[in-house]
């Protein structure tokens, strides 16, 4: 598949230095707290084709900030969502019950990789987590 790229030279300096970072790898999962579609046109290549990095999205049922639609909007742009709607609006969760929810899916895409050294890195946070 072609990697999406910005029209301008001034969008495509911060993509590049992005993929740069992560040595040229594709991202391996995206958490999304109270994310939504940018509509611009101009921002339209970031959402085709569909975003095809595993993603969790932690949507809040009260948000009065950003409306349900525009998250759905989104959620629809990616391949293989995982959707959590927490009780409260337009925050973190940070509760045990939301925090253990991230650890699992962090887990289920990451522990068991062919990448020990990030993997390691990653084993250390969940205990953290799950500690805390």
């Amino acid at each position: 598949p072609t990697t999406a790229s910005p029209t301008s030279e001034q969008e495509s300096s911060w993509i590049e230095d992005l993929r740069a970072a992560n040595n040229g790898r594709p991202l391996k999962f995206c958490v999304i707290y109270s994310g939504f579609h940018a509509t611009p046109s101009d921002l339209q290549w970031l959402f085709e084709p569909a975003i095809a990095t595993p993603t969790l999205h932690f949507l809040g049922g009260l948000d009065t900030v950003v409306e349900e639609k525009r998250s759905t909007a989104l959620v629809e742009r990616c391949q293989d969502p995982t959707v959590l709607t927490h009780p409260g609006g337009h925050y973190v969760p940070v509760a045990r019950d939301w925090a253990m929810a991230l650890a699992g899916w962090l887990r289920q895409r990451c522990i068991d990789t062919p990448d020990e050294e990030a993997n390691e890195s990653l084993r250390v946070t969940m205990k953290a987590i799950e500690i805390g």
